[in-house]
């Protein structure tokens, strides 16, 4: 069993925000376990020093745009400039 560790970095910046381990049988099995984690943030796997894979964040998660909002928009705040 290998050991990995996901990295959930900030949109802005790249920092870590945290880390997931992963134990797997190797780096497609670990790559396939990281994909489990898609969303938000973008991801990178490592194995110790070397990085195995990066994942940009998920396009389904990313915020609505503002036609899209509009209409979800108080009456109080539509039309204010």
């Amino acid at each position: 069993m290998n050991h990995y560790r996901l990295y959930f970095l900030t949109n802005i910046g790249g920092r870590i925000e945290r880390f997931e381990p992963i134990e797997a049988h190797g780096d497609a099995a670990a790559i396939e376990a990281a994909k489990l984690y898609r969303g938000s943030y973008p991801l990178e796997l490592w194995q110790r020093e070397r990085r195995v894979e990066a994942f940009a964040r998920s396009v389904s998660s990313l915020a609505p745009s503002v036609r899209e909002v509009r209409g979800s928009v108080p009456p109080l705040f539509r039309g204010a400039r």
